[in-house]
């Protein structure tokens, strides 16, 4: 940020060196008589010369009054702040001089007065002209010399009459005009200041979120006192609950409808945003250069909303990296963060389009230099920054993303580029350096995320053990039965372990940058050199692999420590559907491509923490409870500390045949341990599986005592229902039992949007029934 700072104090004092403007409060008395009476006609002492003076005094005060209807199309952007034209100094002309020194004596202070005149002796040494000296004009400007003098307002004077003696600048003009200069100059530094108050709006969201996640882990939090009491009502009113309904991983009408706490923020955000862009302009009726207030808002405005645009960049590219240190130091999930990127980016292009629409307005109804600005690249690329900017947020809508997430993808990253260079050439070309302090964090965000991304690839999929390379080995196999691909990978370098998410790749395709992210669904740990993974044979016979002994390599050094990830996938559109193409094609429905392991990312949450746990899975989201059943088994057997006693496990299939899978490998386990109460559901009715080792569920109408009239169907491990899991009356049990017995309960939800919807809503049913002990821990799938 230091270095932030310092460009943006660079750019403000090249924009006043290079405009001629005051560069300190005490210089604003001169400046603003010096360009007050500039505007008028003054007779020159040699009469051979006075029309040709007379006629470059009109060229000025033109120049002039262009200046202050709109901004110089080659001048600086803050607000009307400056412009590369140059004026004649007033600095031998007896007649203007003296109306100009009369003026201060009159309405300046001594010490402005002294200021003024080294301001002035500046402006005529850089045109390589000296100021006359003005201690003779000094001793003749008496009080009664100059109550004598005229006092005229070039805004009611006649520009056409040629002034041929001193005046003295009326006092309410000046005024005005001093009120005009403080506004010009402070709106840049003020929209700066605005800038960082939007800067730092998220940058006070992050800190108390931080607080909040650290006061989890403080004992406080578990006490009856006013702290416990406070974060109860937090949960119960804005943390918890959907803001509109019970519609968060739904959409609704194509949007994503976020929490109730992440609304306010969001909400806080758009109204902060809204209200920098609008107050303390520094619009005035009776501007002496600009009398229209609304051209006023228009020039001001547009420069306001520029700078915030610029400001919202930084942000923008933290909340939508992969690697956002703030994943980590607030607990909240990369779908919170991505809320807060689109509104960003909703924020910033609408700042963008105002901004836009601004500068069309000033320079086709005050001015006729749109049509000449169009010659020049920077005014060009604006245009094309904004309307990438606005492309953008169209092709982020989501049934563009679900349907065509990899174009998506890739228009996006090539736009963002695209912007980037655009809006820095947009303001580098006019002197405005100042904004590329807002550009420069973005591509150093994104650098710094994409070389995370390199590193965990190569840390993830390479290792060297005692001068031998070993790498990432992969078999996938595509179950027809459940529709679901088991992707077990043999890696060297990652632990696995449970809230754990990686990114997988296929490099040796046409596609091979094409990643997604896969919640990891197991893993266990030997020490062999060779794979045990299942083969393609095990695999349909549902028989657990074994593992293999240590081998010795040659150099007589034992073979690294292996991993087994495990992951299921169920085949949709895209590569998924590849895949799973690939593994149709070939024997056993079974491949071993080369695949790629980026992470691990995500959160673990402290479930060990809590006496009851009760998991609510849908499909494939039992990936994201068996490595936590894993962690408390291997707890359980080393005697490691663990506050859990009591585990359900509901789960929500619409394949039997996926459950019969897991019950002869992962959950097998798990499940004859007798520390997991397990309760399987069957969402399609009439399933009918051909298969011993699949509970099978039937349809009959002479059934009694179900509400689908499916029978139920018992296993050694636990029992399979028809429909989906009562997810209400699960945690409204739940709740009343936790509430009688005073202990903790965490709910933990993955599955499909609208079984997390449900669940998220019974969650806060309970908390208003009284349990103060449950917490919620949700990871859904979603875009």
């Amino acid at each position: 940020m230091k270095w932030s700072f310092l460009a943006v104090v660079f750019g403000l004092c090249s924009v006043v060196w290079a405009s001629n403007l005051p560069t300190s409060k005490s210089q604003y008395c001169f400046y603003s008589i010096y360009k007050s009476l500039t505007s008028l006609t003054f007779e020159t002492e040699a009469t051979s010369s006075a029309h040709t003076h007379t006629s470059s005094k009109a060229n000025r005060t033109s120049t002039s009054a262009s200046h202050g209807a709109s901004m110089a199309r080659r001048g600086g952007r803050g607000g009307g702040a400056s412009t590369t034209t140059k004026y004649e100094p007033y600095c031998e002309d007896t007649i203007e001089v003296t109306s100009i020194y009369a003026s201060m004596k009159e309405y300046c202070s001594a010490n402005e007065i002294v200021k003024g005149v080294a301001c002035w002796q500046v402006l005529c040494g850089k045109n390589q002209v000296d100021l006359i000296n003005l201690t003779a004009i000094d001793t003749e400007l008496t009080p009664q010399y100059l109550a004598s003098l005229p006092a005229v307002a070039p805004d009611t004077y006649n520009t056409s009459v040629t002034v041929t003696s001193p005046v003295l600048l009326e006092k309410s003009y000046y005024k005005r005009y001093l009120r005009r200069l403080e506004a010009t100059i402070n709106a840049t530094p003020t929209n700066i200041v605005y800038g960082w108050a939007l800067i730092g709006y998220w940058g006070g969201v992050i800190v108390l979120g931080s607080l909040f996640n650290l006061s989890k882990a403080s004992p406080w939090s578990l006490s009856r006192g006013p702290l416990a009491t406070l974060r109860y009502y937090l949960r119960l009113h804005l943390v918890m609950p959907a803001t509109v309904g019970t519609y968060h991983q739904r959409a609704l009408y194509w949007c994503n409808i976020p929490k109730r706490l992440d609304s306010v923020i969001v909400f806080g955000f758009w109204a902060i945003s809204i209200v920098l862009s609008c107050v303390n302009l520094g619009t005035f009726s009776g501007n002496p250069t600009t009398p229209d207030v609304s051209q006023q808002n228009w020039v001001y405005l547009s420069d306001r909303t520029a700078v915030l645009s610029y400001a919202c960049l930084c942000w923008l590219w933290m909340f939508g990296g992969r690697n956002n240190i703030f994943l980590w130091s607030t607990g909240w999930s990369y779908g919170t963060f991505s809320v807060f990127h689109r509104h960003i980016a909703l924020v910033a292009t609408l700042e963008a389009v105002v901004h836009s629409i601004g500068y069309t307005v000033q320079w086709n109804v005050y001015s006729s230099d749109y049509i000449p600005a169009l010659k020049d690249l920077y005014f060009v690329l604006g245009i094309v920054a904004t309307i990438i900017m606005c492309l953008m947020i169209l092709f982020a809508i989501l049934p563009i993303r679900q349907r065509f997430y990899e174009l998506f993808l890739l228009i996006h990253i090539a736009f963002a580029v695209v912007l980037l260079y655009c809006l820095y050439i947009h303001t580098a070309q006019i002197g405005a350096v100042y904004y590329s302090g807002y550009l420069w964090p973005p591509v150093a965000i994104w650098s710094f995320d994409r070389f995370l991304r390199l590193v965990r690839l190569v840390w993830c999929n390479v290792r060297v053990w005692y001068g031998h390379a070993s790498r990432t080995q992969a078999v996938v196999h595509y179950s027809p039965a459940s529709n679901v691909m088991r992707v077990d990978i043999l890696n060297a370098t990652v632990q696995g372990g449970p809230g754990q998410y990686y990114h997988l790749y296929q490099p040796m395709t046409l596609r091979g940058w094409e990643n997604h992210p896969f919640t990891l669904g197991a893993f266990s740990t030997s020490t062999a050199a060779s794979s045990p993974i299942a083969t393609p044979g095990q695999v349909e016979d549902g028989l657990k692999p074994s593992t293999p002994q240590v081998q010795v390599t040659e150099t007589g050094s034992a073979s690294p420590p292996t991993s087994i990830l495990t992951f299921w996938i169920r085949p949709y559109d895209g590569w998924t559907k590849r895949l799973r193409d690939q593994c149709r094609q070939q024997p056993g429905n079974t491949v071993h491509p080369t695949l790629l392991l980026e992470g691990p990312y995500g959160h673990r949450a402290p479930l060990r923490t809590y006496h009851t746990l009760i998991m609510i899975m849908g499909g494939t989201g039992i990936a994201c409870a068996i490595p936590y059943l894993q962690d408390h088994l291997t707890r359980r057997r080393r005697q490691a500390p663990t506050s859990t006693v009591r585990i359900q496990l509901h789960w929500t299939v619409r394949q039997p045949a996926f459950v019969a899978e897991l019950l002869q490998r992962e959950l097998a386990d798990i499940l004859t341990s007798g520390d997991v109460q397990a309760s399987f559901y069957c969402s399609r009715k009439g399933v009918v599986v051909e298969d011993e080792r699949v509970p099978t569920v039937v349809d009959s109408a002479n059934e009694k005592g179900t509400a689908t009239g499916a029978k139920l169907v018992h296993s050694a491990a636990g029992t399979i229902h028809p429909g989906r899991a009562p997810i209400d009356q699960i945690l409204a049990e739940a709740g009343a039992v936790a509430a009688a017995e005073n202990t903790r309960v965490a709910v933990v939800s993955c599955g499909p949007a609208a079984m997390a919807d449900q669940t998220r809503a019974a969650v806060h049913a309970a908390l208003k029934q009284g349990c103060r002990t449950m917490d919620y821990f949700e990871e859904a799938y979603g875009w």
